[in-house]
């Protein structure tokens, strides 16, 4: 995936790239070291916001996506069929259809 292949290049770039990633490894306070897995948490932490940012865009793009279906399924007269197992689903997971509105926008 196109996302994994920017998560890795951008590691090779960021913790490899001289004196910019021996700097940052030496302000989160492990001095000299140049172990990959000190490297790795330390990317991990970096990255992390922009993770979540990137996690409540495809959220909001699956979503959307959701949606389209289901005005396509009751477009072709099937509302009534996806009402029913959508509510079959929801019982057999034992999920909320009430959820908290900010919960349920975020995930």
């Amino acid at each position: 995936s196109g996302h994994l292949f920017i998560l890795f290049w951008t590691f090779g770039q960021v913790m490899y790239a001289g004196e910019t990633s021996r700097s940052i490894i030496r302000c989160f306070g492990y001095g000299n070291s140049s172990a990959v897995m000190i490297s790795l948490m330390t990317y991990t932490m970096l990255i992390e916001p922009v993770e979540q940012v990137l996690q409540l865009v495809m959220t909001l793009r699956t979503r959307a996506n959701e949606f389209q279906a289901d005005r396509f399924a009751v477009s072709k007269g099937r509302g009534d069929d996806l009402a029913t197992g959508l509510l079959q689903m929801n019982q057999e997971n034992k999920g909320d259809l009430n959820p908290d509105w900010l919960y349920a926008w975020y995930h």
